[in-house]
């Protein structure tokens, strides 16, 4: 006798070729199935936290300070503004955002900048604050070397996602930048110096 054979189905666990005059109808030994609602969505798993909305661009000017000539800025220097989180009592935590700006003369200042969501470090990082912000006038293309001969800006007091009018003036001599320590260090006891 010739048997058609169904698809093959799982029963119980294993897999069988049953008669297909048998493959429509369920065995009355299979225990019953639940089956799951039609309409019920695919639950997926959401964020453990949720995302950190991104705050508006800061914006202001970058001049030279007192004393400084228009040539002491060329066109081969690049010009760094960075937004590192701020710890309060003016410890810088980690950056943020980098803008790049080159092609500058020391005709082109003040110069005007904004810094926000599309200079953050990576993808997916918010731009939030509190800030400190920093310039950097680099002499030597490398955005890793910190020199005297380059030229530096500091605003000490934190700034909030969306200020505007913000200042930074560009004199020589590195600042002294206070880092905030590591997660889990112990708290130094010595006051905090303050960056220039």
């Amino acid at each position: 006798m010739n048997v058609r054979v169904s698809p093959v189905l799982l029963v119980g666990g294993f897999l069988c070729a049953c008669p297909a005059s048998e493959s429509n109808t369920p065995s009355s030994s299979a225990p019953p199935q639940a089956a799951a609602p039609a309409s019920a969505p695919a639950s997926a798993p959401g964020p453990a936290h949720p995302p950190v909305p991104s705050g508006e661009p800061l914006t202001g000017t970058v001049k030279l300070a007192e004393g400084l000539s228009a040539d002491a800025v060329k066109a081969t220097d690049t010009l760094y503004i960075m937004a590192r989180q701020s710890q309060g009592g003016g410890l810088a935590g980690r950056l943020v955002a980098v803008k790049r700006m080159t092609g500058l003369e020391g005709k082109s200042f003040p110069a005007r900048f904004e810094i926000g969501p599309k200079d953050t470090m990576m993808a997916g990082v918010p731009f939030a604050g509190p800030f400190i912000v920093y310039a950097r006038l680099d002499r030597d293309g490398d955005p890793m070397t910190k020199t005297e001969e380059d030229l530096y800006a500091t605003i000490v007091t934190p700034v909030n996602p969306g200020a505007t009018d913000l200042e930074l003036e560009l004199k020589a001599g590195m600042p002294k930048t206070v880092d905030a320590p590591p997660p889990g260090a112990a708290p130094s006891s010595a006051p905090a110096s303050q960056p220039k």
